[in-house]
């Protein structure tokens, strides 16, 4: 269940990326040309125009499944999520294990989205990320490169979070929004150090 605040949230971050998609792509476009030209040469500083304008499209579609509006009969499909989670511009210094060869509802893209961002800020080091689905529902399992501080992640999660409505980590807001306050569902830090995400 959505409240109000975060309706209007997923809306106006919706209609940003979305008004940031045509002059972006516009951009790529005009790069394309110029490499096209046979009186241009395809320098250094061109290939770095060039990757800098591939990682801002890609993480403008990344912010527009996780903060856009996820209403509707859409879906994604895995391999689709796959190459969005994994373009250049996403979350650095991880990875991903085999996702399940699945289809996504459009609110379970926008789920999974947010809790990358949300493992990417408990793990800065870096980690792996299994995306799995069973009868029990949709979750995630980060396994970090170093131990994450678990007061850090209970400061993020708990009822007073106030640490979370940073912008620096308004994902964690969103997406705890979304999942909804429930003993089955969110974070918790296993024995064997990693970190498990339920979202349905």
């Amino acid at each position: 269940m959505l409240d109000g605040s975060t309706t209007l949230a997923t809306a106006l971050g919706s209609r940003i990326c979305h008004d940031l998609t045509s002059p972006l792509g516009a951009i790529q476009n005009g790069l394309e040309l110029l490499t096209l030209s046979p009186d241009v040469q395809m320098g250094p500083e061109l290939e770095l125009v060039q990757q800098s304008a591939q990682a801002a499209v890609a993480k403008i579609r990344f912010f527009r499944l996780a903060f856009g509006q996820s209403g509707g009969d859409g879906s994604i499909a895995s391999g689709d999520l796959a190459a969005v989670l994994a373009a250049p511009g996403g979350p650095p210094r991880l990875s991903f294990a085999e996702m399940p060869t699945d289809v996504f509802s459009r609110s379970e893209a926008q789920k999974l989205c947010l809790g990358v961002l949300c493992l990417a800020t408990l793990a800065p080091t870096g980690g792996v990320i299994q995306i799995d689905r069973s009868s029990q529902g949709l979750g995630m399992v980060l396994t970090p490169t170093r131990p994450i501080d678990t007061e850090d992640m209970e400061g993020l999660i708990s009822e007073n979070r106030p640490a979370a409505s940073e912008p620096s980590k308004i994902h964690f807001e969103m997406l705890l929004n979304l999942i909804g306050d429930t003993p089955t569902k969110g974070f918790s830090a296993q024995s064997d150090g990693t970190v498990h995400l339920i979202l349905s």
